[in-house]
């Protein structure tokens, strides 16, 4: 409730002539202005409103079930009141809501344009019902999850170019304190090549072991978020894979330049250093 407060037994039982309006009614009819106390007509009875209801998002309900009642344009009255004031009309009915379901997508709005004037012509011209078509809900659910999805590649990317940067600069390091081993190793017989596939080799499994030690602490995150909330979680294998490519390859392309350089050392002068 944002004021006043709901329907009670009482209201029930003695037939009041009382009721609670949505928010989209409220507004419309008085504003921004406090309405409880106030009377509105419904045909030719007047009802005291007690009560102003919170307002409630438009999409509710589940994914294979999308409900998208306004329940913001309802007026709540007792059952009671409802029955001895409303008498029963021809084309009177129990619905509520009709869901429509259409095989082609491209016809989505026509259908909806359809069902407006059969619905119009049922009601007599009357313009008490709304007809929501959901694709546009979802087209801008979509498009909040496409700019969502476009931040987070963002983010990821600045995370693999700054993890990179770190195996390079430890590669280099490694390559400068390991500057006399790698003279020996030349001096013995191991040609450029060997040396290069080395270092490149040892940029990889840093950057693997990386991505393996970020996955277990991703997968633990996940199940205490799961244990939380009691949301279902499902990893796919795929995206398992292709993190650890993507550390991999991360590796491979920051490991070139370290390897590079220390397959470039000149044997003798790399044997004399201390």
């Amino acid at each position: 409730m944002a004021e006043g407060r709901f329907l009670e037994p009482e209201d029930v039982v003695q037939s009041r002539k009382v009721c609670v309006l949505g928010e989209a009614v409220r507004r419309e009819l008085f504003g921004s202005q406090g309405c409880v106390g106030e009377v509105v007509f419904l045909g030719p009875a007047p009802y005291v409103i007690v009560g102003v209801m919170a307002p409630r998002h438009m999409v509710e309900g589940k994914v294979k079930a999308l409900s998208v009642a306004d329940y913001n344009s309802d007026m709540y009255v007792p059952v009671t009141t409802a029955v001895l004031t409303f008498a029963r009309e021809r084309y009177s009915s129990d619905l509520t809501e009709i869901s429509l379901t259409v095989q082609d997508v491209s016809v989505l709005h026509e259908t909806a344009m359809a069902a407006h004037r059969v619905l119009s012509l049922r009601h007599r011209q009357a313009d008490d019902f709304t007809v929501v078509v959901p694709q546009e809900l979802l087209e801008q659910a979509q498009a909040t999850q496409h700019v969502f999805n476009m931040v987070m590649g963002a983010i990821a990317g600045i995370s693999l170019l700054v993890g990179g940067i770190g195996i390079m600069n430890i590669m280099l390091a490694t390559v400068t304190e390991r500057t006399r081993e790698i003279g020996v190793r030349r001096a013995i017989g191991a040609s450029r090549k060997d040396i290069l596939l080395h270092f490149m080799t040892e940029s990889v499994c840093v950057s693997t072991l990386g991505g393996m030690l970020s996955l277990a602490g991703g997968w633990m995150l996940i199940q205490g978020i799961a244990l939380y909330t009691g949301w279902r979680v499902i990893i796919a294998p795929g995206f398992v894979v292709l993190a650890l490519c993507v550390s991999s390859s991360v590796g491979l392309c920051f490991g070139i330049v370290p390897a590079w350089q220390a397959a470039g050392i000149d044997p003798a002068e790399a044997v004399r250093r201390e």
